[in-house]
């Protein structure tokens, strides 16, 4: 990675995971979920099928199906590719070391520690690109797509999961930000083949 990006990487990362209060570590362990595929394709078909035709639904949940998988798949070949640590694998090796040197360094989380607040599930590998995040601009990209309108907000939901995913300690910043690149840019293409070669979809349906 870039000296300068990775630099900015991890002050961002530190800036974000270390302004916590009991109330947001509560609300973002709750919200974060909304980029797991679980909850999120659920809620999309849920969707779909209050807003869209029948004869029109069921396209659209086959183009859902496939957009959402090729960009999960996608973004999980980047994860093995890439093989980046997990901010708390990454600064646990770094905390490591400094007390090799010789470092007395506080305990509990913090900047100062060098051990992120994570909120929720310890995870320590396969960190570039965020999986969640990618889910959630996924699922925006369907849902603008396919409805239009007012449903670009869903993409102020999926920034604040790609946000949560940082505040949580799983993620750092530029992980979130390749991982909606990834889920925004395959959908949209699918979603331009899809229109082009199966079904030519409108978004003032029904």
């Amino acid at each position: 990675m870039i000296p300068y990006l990775h630099t900015l990487d991890v002050e961002l990362f530190w800036r974000i995971n270390t302004t916590r209060t009991p109330t947001l570590d509560s609300f973002f362990e709750l919200f974060t979920n909304l980029g797991s595929a679980w909850v999120a394709v659920p809620v999309i078909v849920a969707v779909l099928l209050l807003r869209m035709r029948r004869g029109t639904w069921v396209h659209a949940i086959v183009f859902m199906a496939v957009a959402m998988s090729l960009s999960g798949i996608v973004n999980s070949s980047i994860k093995s590719l890439a093989g980046r640590p997990r901010p708390l694998r990454y600064f646990g090796m770094q905390r490591t070391d400094a007390i090799e040197d010789g470092a007395d360094l506080p305990p509990g989380p913090g900047r100062e520690s060098l051990m992120p607040h994570v909120v929720g599930p310890r995870w320590k590998h396969r960190s570039f690109p965020s999986g969640h995040a990618n889910t959630a601009f996924s699922s925006a990209m369907v849902l603008f797509m396919l409805l239009g309108g007012w449903w670009f907000l869903a993409f102020v939901i999926a920034a604040l999961v790609a946000y949560s995913r940082v505040y949580v300690g799983v993620h750092f910043p530029l992980d979130t930000v390749a991982g909606a690149f990834v889920g925004a840019f395959v959908t949209h293409l699918v979603f331009i083949a899809y229109h082009k070669w199966v079904y030519p979809f409108q978004k003032d349906e029904p």
